[in-house]
């Protein structure tokens, strides 16, 4: 079964229930804007979506089968639906994503599209390019 991907911006309005309280030490009161948001703290050991050549800083917290990412200035970056694909693909270990462990942060930087992932965990990261697979018809 599929696992569920929901992006969200570190500053959304709502956060559901179950994520402000996976993220109940993160997040501070805005106050005047009546809404939370993660403290910034929480972006120093981040993972990273890379989407169109433009790295983002993001958390993930994995809910039941629901993976929630959220990015730093989610409003201020490109496609969507692509992060979104790249995501699903990452966790999905679906044919468009190749991970490795092995791979730098010089490569990681060179790819156009890619998450490193750590899941808030250690200081090893995983470092994956997207690239999608095109489907061949053979007739």
């Amino acid at each position: 079964m599929d696992t569920k991907i929901i992006l969200l911006d570190d500053c959304t309005p709502d956060f559901p229930d179950e994520l402000k309280k996976h993220f109940s030490a993160w997040l501070e009161d805005l106050g005047d804007y009546d809404s939370d948001r993660l403290h910034p703290d929480i972006w120093f050991d981040c993972d990273y979506l890379k989407v169109e050549g433009e790295s983002h800083n993001c958390v993930t917290a994995h809910i039941g089968n629901t993976i929630y990412v959220v990015v730093d200035n989610y409003d201020d970056f490109m496609d969507k639906d692509k992060a979104q694909a790249i995501i699903a693909a990452y966790f999905n270990d679906t044919p468009d994503i190749n991970k490795s462990v092995s791979r730098t942060w010089e490569y990681f930087r060179s790819i156009p599209d890619g998450f490193a992932y750590r899941g808030g965990y250690g200081y090893t990261y995983s470092i994956a390019e997207y690239k999608p697979v095109t489907k061949q018809i053979i007739q």
